[in-house]
């Protein structure tokens, strides 16, 4: 469980979002969340780390980052959840997918080419969602 009060101590945090808003966010980049990213969301609904280069969007921001980037076309199966606030993306496998949290350029959104910077969400968190691993 993800736990608001360790999260504050590496991010500036944001009200969280309601499940319905975390529904309306999985239809529109037609993707499931993993649970620990639900989680997450509930506590802050997009956050920038105290490293000031982890920026994670709220929902709201979600669809359209992600229909920008096109995602889906370059990484299928993957969903930009945030970006180093400097033409890196930053990458999480749906629901169901291979575990990670990646960073890729912008321009080419391909994991080949990215750096992994965690084994799953979780773990990245825990480790105070470094930009690079």
């Amino acid at each position: 469980m993800i736990r608001i009060d360790e999260l504050s101590l590496v991010a500036s945090l944001r009200p969280g979002c309601s499940d319905e808003e975390i529904v309306e966010a999985e239809r529109a980049v037609a993707l499931r969340f993993p649970q620990a990213y639900m989680e997450l969301l509930r506590c802050s609904n997009g956050l920038l780390a105290h490293n000031d280069r982890t920026n994670l969007y709220g929902v709201q921001e979600l669809p359209e980052r992600n229909a920008t980037y096109e995602a889906a076309r370059y990484a299928p199966g993957w969903i930009m959840i945030g970006d180093d606030c400097g033409g890196h993306a930053i990458l999480m496998a749906a629901e169901g997918g291979p575990p990670g949290v990646f960073v890729v350029d912008m321009g080419s959104m391909a994991l080949d080419d990215g750096d992994p910077v965690a084994s799953d969400l979780r773990e990245w968190i825990d480790k105070g969602l470094p930009y690079r691993g």
